[in-house]
């Protein structure tokens, strides 16, 4: 799944220093199930992690590890 550009573009996004789900489907203009699937890819692989973005928890905030 590395090999898929949506990944790649994701990344560097994370790299750029966005932070949230809705600033990488504003900035990619990707599908909200593409990204969903990709996020946890990558939060799976290890590469990325999600963290609460605000209490009561409403959205996390994905970055590289």
């Amino acid at each position: 799944m590395l090999s898929d550009t949506w990944t790649f573009l994701l990344l560097r996004e994370a790299l750029l220093g966005r932070r949230t789900y809705a600033e990488f489907e504003q900035n990619l203009g990707i599908g909200t199930a593409v990204l969903a699937d990709r996020i946890a890819h990558l939060v799976d692989c290890g590469v990325m992690e999600k963290l609460p973005y605000r209490i009561p928890v409403r959205e996390s905030v994905t970055r590289i590890r």
